[in-house]
């Protein structure tokens, strides 16, 4: 089966990426809210910052496989300022290593609120 990679040489500081896998866990989180995606990303100057149940981490975005074209969306807003992104990228990577809880737990992070307190 093929697999499709993210145009990585599109993408711009800030940019927030959508994506969406067939398991189970994804599948679930998607009907339990009602959205087309289940995982949030945050792109920063190369690398992708992501909580995902390992913790809080830096990938590197040509890694990452979709079994479609449709399991991703890249979503950029065009009012931010290079300030703007600049902090988005210093918060995110102050997360660096937290763990991984979806219940808002101390010291814990999960991927959306990552990128929603980033921006």
């Amino acid at each position: 089966m093929a697999k499709y990679i993210l145009k990585y040489n599109n993408l711009q500081r800030g940019d927030i990426i959508l994506d969406r896998e067939d398991t189970r866990e994804s599948k679930t989180i998607r009907e339990f809210t009602h959205a087309d995606y289940s995982h949030a990303r945050l792109y920063a100057n190369g690398t992708v910052m992501e909580a995902n149940g390992i913790g809080v981490q830096s990938v590197n975005p040509q890694r990452i496989l979709y079994d479609s074209p449709d399991d991703v969306v890249v979503l950029r807003c065009k009012t931010i300022t290079e300030e703007q992104k600049v902090q988005a990228r210093l918060f995110a990577r102050s997360e660096f290593a937290k763990e991984y809880s979806m219940r808002g737990l101390a010291n814990t992070q999960y991927c959306f609120r990552l990128v929603a307190e980033a921006r």
